[in-house]
């Protein structure tokens, strides 16, 4: 099981929003306020756990260095999904805690890994920073479909609260550094 790593990748970001608004900026985001029930985060989890997505291997599952999320996705270009992560913040410890009762919660980050990785930009020596908000809307948009199209979704489920479970597993995997960058992995050169 996960466990977290450091105290503030729990609630990465504690300390915005705290009148529960939406801010207005140059991205025009809609955020729908919704309800996250930890039934629907462990019954989202599940279908996307057991979906045809092959858990990427790692030989390192912890980085040993993770960068603070803000920090990572201004690195990686994804200002976009700075302001995201933070709108969803209060969902993340009661998603970190559903995620946590999965026996194999490293497999579930471990997909999104591999979702990743067919998504990234290469160069001759691998994986390199690019538009992270559209490598981070096509993880996004996978998981999505993994999950609407599997036979037992229950369409009773809004398709808000479906983003707003794949926005907290998307941050918390971005801040396990298997998905983006890790800035604090570049050589300073």
């Amino acid at each position: 099981m996960i466990q977290n790593t450091k105290n503030k990748n729990k609630d990465s970001f504690n300390n915005i929003n705290s009148n529960n608004t939406t801010t207005i900026n140059k991205f025009s985001l809609e955020v729908p306020k919704t309800h996250l029930e930890k039934s629907h985060i462990y019954e989202l989890l599940d279908m996307f756990n057991k979906s045809k997505i092959k858990a990427e291997d790692s030989s390192d599952f912890l980085s040993k260095d993770p960068a603070y999320l803000p920090t990572k996705l201004k690195f990686n270009h994804a200002p976009k999904y700075n302001i995201l992560f933070q709108e969803y913040v209060g969902y993340f410890g009661q998603f970190t805690d559903v995620l946590s009762q999965f026996a194999n919660s490293e497999e579930i980050i471990k997909k999104v890994r591999t979702i990743y990785i067919n998504v990234a930009e290469y160069s001759d020596d691998g994986i390199v920073v690019g538009n992270g908000d559209d490598q981070l809307d096509k993880i996004r948009d996978e998981i999505k479909n993994l999950i609407i199209h599997d036979p037992r979704y229950d369409s009773s489920i809004y398709l808000e609260t479906i983003d707003t479970m794949i926005y907290c597993l998307m941050a918390r995997c971005a801040e396990l550094c298997k998905i983006l960058i890790n800035p604090n992995d570049v050589k300073q050169k």
